[in-house]
């Protein structure tokens, strides 16, 4: 399952040896600071998938150079003709629940005390029947990096909310 899923580690560094002793407990368990990781990760994708309203026929940028590209003028009309919004990447909503709702389907997530994998399980992305080389779904922009430095940090300072 791991092997499908976005996956990343985290490395620390301990200049001040002193402080082991009270840091080994939260260092050998990021349990707590992944699980903030993911449910912040998914409130995060909400904001991305906020950006995509009314962009089917321009696309959407983010940071690192991800862009989810237009769709097609004969997609965007059948879309139209059909009742959908003019959402880039939501037609039924099933994606947007992937990746940003608790329990939706096609989630999958394997959280461990020293690893963590969560996000859309790729056995079901051909269900979605959408074009993720033009548009990655699953990525870390600016925001999500800088929350998940300091969710690691906090945890492991033991200051995690």
């Amino acid at each position: 399952m791991a092997e499908d899923l976005m996956t990343f580690r985290i490395r620390v560094r301990i200049d001040r040896p002193e402080l082991i002793p009270g840091m080994v407990a939260r260092l050998l368990d990021f349990t707590p600071a992944f699980e903030v990781i993911r449910d912040s990760w998914r409130e995060m994708n909400k904001a991305k998938f906020d950006k995509a309203r009314d962009q089917e026929e321009v696309g959407v940028g983010f940071d690192y150079g991800i862009f989810w590209q237009p769709v097609t003028d004969e997609y965007h009309d059948t879309k139209m003709r059909q009742g959908y919004d003019d959402w880039l990447m939501v037609k039924d909503g099933a994606l947007l629940d992937a990746m940003t709702e608790e329990g939706a389907e096609g989630w999958s997530e394997r959280l461990e005390p020293t690893m963590a994998a969560f996000g859309v399980d790729q056995t079901v992305v051909p269900q979605f029947g959408y074009n993720f080389e033009d548009r990655p779904v699953a990525f870390l922009d600016a925001t999500d990096r800088l929350m998940i430095q300091k969710t690691a940090h906090d945890h492991i300072q033991g200051t995690l909310a």
